[in-house]
């Protein structure tokens, strides 16, 4: 669940930057040859689209050599006004074609959503790949003790309308004196509909017998026995 997680984030994040870069490549053609000029805005037309979102599109008006140029801006944001002046850059050759700073700065945001996108994802497989490693050396050379079930509590994920559970056990050493709660990572079968609470089986987990905090649950061997 995790990977498919890490990877949809990161193809998003890639899209959005590859888009961006793209565009940011185009607009430095753009500006290299590019005249700034100073527009003001005439009009600025609310729509809704099938969605019920609404949809903002803003003309403007500048002058070249007092000939008068009017297009649409392509961007929107709150604190645009009828009236407000804005920077634009124009193609000389052609007026027509021009864009605004503002469209220039959303780029730039563009490519730090992207960047944040590629982040996450990372941040997200790394954490999966440090459980995964600590699990293994935990069963590899962690100490087993049997915890007593507890109870089930809701998960933090959900998919396909389902939402996922965590087993709680304690451990209680043999002097009876330190009792430690443990929690399963995410799973998608709720043990109770199997057995009821007074009948569970004891769950193996496995921990670092310096540090309990350190723990692997064993769901897969307590699920099985329940299911048997």
């Amino acid at each position: 669940m995790i990977t498919i997680v890490s990877a949809v984030f990161a193809l998003v994040g890639l899209i959005i930057i590859v888009v961006g870069a793209a565009i940011t490549i185009s607009n430095q053609y753009f500006l290299r040859t590019a005249v700034e000029a100073t527009a003001v805005i005439t009009d600025i037309y609310t729509t809704r689209n099938s969605d019920g979102d609404t949809l903002y599109t803003v003309y403007v008006r500048f002058y070249v050599n007092d000939d008068e140029y009017v297009g649409q801006l392509g961007v929107w944001h709150s604190g645009m006004a009828i009236g407000q002046s804005v920077k634009i850059y124009y193609d000389p050759d052609n007026p027509y074609r021009f864009r605004s700073e503002i469209g220039i700065v959303l780029i730039v945001s563009l490519l730090l959503f992207g960047s944040i996108f590629l982040l996450v994802s990372f941040i997200l497989f790394y954490r999966m790949k440090k459980r995964i490693r600590l699990s293994k050396s935990l069963l590899r050379d962690g100490q087993k003790v049997m915890a007593a079930f507890c109870d089930v509590e809701e998960g933090n994920l959900m998919m396909n309308g389902r939402t996922s559970f965590k087993l709680v056990c304690e451990y209680n050493d043999s002097f009876g004196q330190n009792s430690r709660l443990f929690k399963s990572e995410n799973i998608w079968d709720n043990p109770l509909s199997f057995r009821d609470r007074q009948t569970m089986p004891a769950v193996p987990v496995y921990v670092n017998y310096n540090d309990y905090s350190k723990y692997y649950v064993d769901v897969d061997t307590f699920l099985a026995e329940i299911k048997r």
